[in-house]
């Protein structure tokens, strides 16, 4: 027997219970007489602390004296930012961790380091963010969930007209977002009784009020998009201008009237309208706003949404939003006072004019008078099939024949687009993968001297996980390009030149100018498009030179004549702000057309008084319960599937139906009955199969997950909680174009295509020879830049810390963080155990939105340099796309940012190694601007020298 030891260990129990150290932590931030006097952002983040599980209550009180000193030394900014980095960086406990990191010296030493290390210019910093940008807010976010309440934030996030208007006390505005356990949306679930946690837990919050460090937070209202994404604001009382207190219902008053909206659904939306994003572009005055009669016929209206606005209007709005871009926009989708809609330039008019219709009013305000821009047609976006749109076309008489040789074509030109430079480059900008990084003009300039990305293991890593994106959204969602098709903004012809089932299709790119389409029998669609009506056939044509309608571009413009407006028509659409699919490659053309599903109108029950806000919370809660839209369409894509009908199965029309109602939802308040939806076997079709988990092998390539095809468990059928789900093989297109795509043969020979290139190595690695490559040309140049290298290193520095705290802000799974490969490519892969679908999508694209930050800010303090950054009130006026601005130091600090990212080594991490995407970012740069300098210094237009 192995020999018995005994060993004692000392103990120690708390003096207090949890409880009791909550209620003095609560009392002391509150307490305006001690540390509750200091401001909230400080205190908020002291709460966070405990509240989420990262510090006991206790030890956070103990921490409460060094905090005070370390906000009085290094100021409110580097205190808050320490104590959210403590929160994110502390390591756990556990057997292998020693006791002292967990002490109280250990954790004032920490908090000492994070303040006094705090970055001013770290590119993903939120509290240098909201001064950098005119158009960011600080907001602070308060989880709840069926069993906790936890904080999060502050984040950088665009501002609206609400926080606009309370600009001096945003920190009495926070998020409140409800979700699961494992922080993912609450979803319907047939299995469970979820009225508990719908009814007492999350409408006690709506209706009482949520306390954080001595503030009341109480429910003010939500967007329609955060109404879906189960959010919504709450405000804690404030003090005005004036010295009175501001409360949630004064906050709502003074948006605008809204007594005359009974209908606690709408009236809910139209208060909406003031969170949503947006950037407030001119300020108008009275007598530059006009009113346009509404085009209505048979009780339809035709211009439902959209209103027009003068030439010189216009370019005063393209003055302060879009200046980036090349190209100015021509429809812009707007908010202003109570209005919303599209408008689109009518150059007719003389002056300023906005004109407004009376269908565009939802309520009445004169609170500001800022013409505020939440959308424009900057560019024609792609064309795009979908499974519900090729369902549609299969059973309206589309030959399989059809889909398969599109996806084939698509296949062939993604296989392509990794050969050379040149198509990854062009790959790149139309997927827009990379946009951050700006990585296709780095493999493009590189192809223009000789070299080839594919030298870089890098590189290739990032082209790759793009490539794989793309296979996947084919494969799976049925995401075809359609090279003869578009998506664009809806709009009416004012000039009444379009004839019943005409439109006109004009498109503009800044590399290709203008495009119009004219064609005979057409399909125009929107999604979602359920019904066999949703899409209709109808003649693409020009207009003469002289009309105004050619002054649009990147539009479609619906007729105001016939019996019935076609928007309408494509699934209940209108004009203020849905896009519309046009297609007019001829060989997707139906067979035959059905008529336009018209659904009769839901009116929605309306209150014999004003709507309060209970009213309006429990509409939220509502909401939230029978939101099955999702459910809906799944249901109804696999019904189609099994039908023979297909789309025109009575059960599938009555789907679409559902659906339809399912969309209104959020304006009519009247739910869908989820026991009306058609019963349905649990067996799938094939092409509904969950995907396999992209993995990265020990080589440092792509792989896909082994399925796991073993024996199934005896006992595990007889849990029906724990089945698992069976598929079939589809017949249908969608089966059909599933199989068709083999995902690891296309992987293993992208990666065979890459080590044939690979067989010619280079001498030295290929960022070394493009340094000594720019520092030649510098050299004969006279381009000096040692004096720069002390701000390379700064911006280096703060770029990778920026970055490292992304890649594990972002792990899909614990001790898990991304790649750099993942974070420069906008691709997060799955990983066992971490999210998968459509949350996985979403962590996607909030960690792109970020890293595009980073990089962003990174480039500009490259391009501009820090005192330029300093004096600028607002970044997006420094951006700009002229050559003949350029700053004279810029090419000096990229050579130098190049220099120091090569030759010197980067941030070390315990779990990722040396970080390296910096010298990616710098080489883009700097081949940039020594392309500037040649063309302003020399005129030498062309690109750059040969090798």
């Amino acid at each position: 027997m192995c020999p018995v030891v005994a060993q004692k260990t000392t103990s120690q129990y708390p003096q207090q219970t949890l409880k009791e150290s909550f209620v003095k932590l609560n009392h002391e931030l509150a307490d305006t007489k001690r540390f509750g006097r200091r401001p909230f952002g400080l205190r908020y983040q002291v709460d966070k602390l405990a509240r989420n599980g990262i510090l006991a209550p206790g030890k956070v009180l103990r921490l409460l004296p060094k905090i005070a000193q370390l906000h009085d030394s290094f100021g409110l900014d580097a205190a808050s930012a320490a104590l959210g980095r403590l929160g994110r960086e502390r390591v756990l406990p556990g057997p292998s961790e020693q006791a002292h990191d967990f002490s109280l010296a250990r954790l004032e030493e920490l908090l000492e380091s994070y303040a006094a290390s705090y970055d001013t210019t770290a590119p993903d910093n939120p509290y240098e963010l909201s001064k950098r940008y005119a158009h960011i807010n600080l907001v602070h976010k308060i989880i709840i969930t069926p069993a906790g309440t936890y904080l999060e934030g502050p984040d950088a996030e665009p501002t609206n007209r609400v926080l606009r208007r309370y600009h001096h006390s945003t920190d009495h505005f926070v998020r409140v977002i409800f979700q699961d356990e494992d922080r993912s949306p609450m979803r319907h679930d047939p299995r469970t009784d979820q009225s508990q946690i719908y009814h007492m837990r999350f409408k006690g919050v709506l209706d009482g009020s949520v306390l954080i460090c001595g503030r009341a937070f109480s429910f003010l209202g939500f967007s329609h998009s955060s109404l879906r994404s189960q959010s919504c604001w709450f405000s804690a009382p404030m003090v005005s201008k004036q010295g009175s207190l501001v409360f949630a219902e004064q906050v709502i008053k003074e948006l605008g009237d809204f007594s005359k909206i009974r209908v606690p659904a709408k009236c809910a939306a139209r208060i909406g309208q003031n969170f949503t994003d947006t950037n407030a572009s001119v300020k108008l005055r009275p007598e530059e706003v006009f009113e346009l009669p509404n085009v209505e016929r048979n009780g339809r209206d035709f211009s439902d949404g959209v209103g027009t606005i003068s030439e010189r209007l216009l370019q005063s709005v393209h003055r302060r939003y879009g200046s980036k871009k090349l190209l100015k926009p021509t429809a812009l989708q707007i908010r202003f006072q109570g209005s919303k809609g599209m408008v689109a330039l009518d150059s007719r008019l003389p002056g300023k004019r906005l004109m407004i219709r009376p269908n565009m009013k939802k309520y009445e305000t004169a609170a500001t008078w800022d013409l505020e821009i939440c959308g424009a047609a900057f560019r024609p976006l792609p064309m795009v099939l979908n499974r519900p749109f090729i369902k549609v076309m299969e059973d309206l008489g589309t030959p399989i024949s059809t889909f398969m040789d599109l996806q084939n074509a698509a296949m062939v030109h993604l296989q392509r687009m990794t050969a050379s430079c040149i198509n990854t480059a062009i790959f790149l900008d139309d997927s827009e993968a990379c946009r951050a990084t700006r990585m296709s003009e780095l493999i493009r300039y590189l192809g223009q001297i000789g070299l080839d990305y594919h030298h870089d293991h890098f590189m290739y890593s990032v082209v790759e996980m793009a490539v794989v994106a793309k296979l996947r959204d084919i494969k799976y969602k049925g995401r075809i390009p359609v090279e003869q098709g578009v998506t664009l903004y809806g709009i009416m012809d004012e000039t009444g030149y379009l004839g019943p089932r005409e439109i006109y299709v004009v498109t503009e790119k800044a590399e290709g100018g203008k495009k119009v389409v004219v064609a005979n029998d057409i399909i125009v669609t929107r999604s979602p498009a359920l019904h066999p009506g949703d899409m209709q056939v109808v003649n693409a044509v020009d207009v003469p030179q002289t009309s105004p309608l050619k002054r649009l571009s990147n539009v479609v413009v619906f007729s105001k004549h016939g019996d019935r407006d076609l928007p309408s028509q494509l699934g209940g659409g209108d004009l203020d702000g849905d896009l519309y699919n046009i297609i007019w490659d001829p060989k997707l053309r139906p067979m035959r057309t059905f008529q336009p599903a018209d659904y009769p109108r839901v009116s929605a029950v309306q209150l014999d008084r004003d709507v309060v806000r209970k009213d309006m919370s429990d509409f939220f809660v509502t909401f939230m319960e029978s939101d099955v839209l999702g459910m809906i369409c799944t249901t109804h894509l696999q019904l189609a599937d099994q039908r023979s009908a297909g789309v025109l199965d009575p059960d599938c029309i009555k789907l679409a139906g559902m659906a339809s109602t399912a969309v209104d939802f959020s304006k009519t308040g009247i739910p869908v009955n989820i026991k009306d939806i058609p019963r349905y076997t649990r067996v799938k079709p094939d092409f509904m199969a969950p995907s396999p988990r992209v993995v990265v092998s020990d080589g440092g390539f792509l792989d896909f997950e082994e399925d796991d095809d073993g024996e199934d468990d005896a006992f595990e059928g007889l849990d029906t909680e724990r089945r698992r789900t069976r598929f079939y093989r589809s017949e249908k297109a969608l089966g059909h174009l599933y199989r068709a795509i083999d995902e690891g043969k296309f992987l293993h020979n992208m990666q065979n295509q890459n080590r044939q290139i690979n067989s010619r190595p280079l001498q030295d690695d290929l960022l070394s020879v493009l340094l000594a490559y720019v520092k030649k040309w510098a050299t004969q140049y006279g381009v000096l830049y040692d004096h720069h290298l002390t701000l390379a290193a700064n911006i280096r520095s703060s770029y990778e810390d920026s970055l490292l705290s992304l890649l594990y802000d972002y792990e899909p799974s614990p001790h898990a963080p991304l790649f750099e490969a993942e974070i420069f490519s906008g691709q997060i892969l799955g990983r066992q155990g971490g999210p998968q679908g459509k949350p996985l999508r979403e962590q996607s694209t909030q960690m792109r939105e970020r890293f595009e930050t980073v990089a962003e800010y990174a480039c500009m303090r490259i391009v501009k340099g820090d005192e330029a950054m300093k004096t600028a009130s607002n970044l997006d006026d420094l951006i700009d796309l002229h050559y003949n601005e350029r700053e004279i130091e810029a090419l000096p600090r990229a050579l130098a940012c190049f220099d120091v990212a090569v030759r010197k080594e980067g941030l070390k991490d315990k779990r990722l190694g040396e970080l390296r995407s910096f010298r990616y970012v710098a080489a883009g740069v700097c081949l940039r601007e020594l392309d500037r300098y040649r063309i302003t210094t020399f005129g030498r237009v062309g690109g750059l020298p040969s090798i």
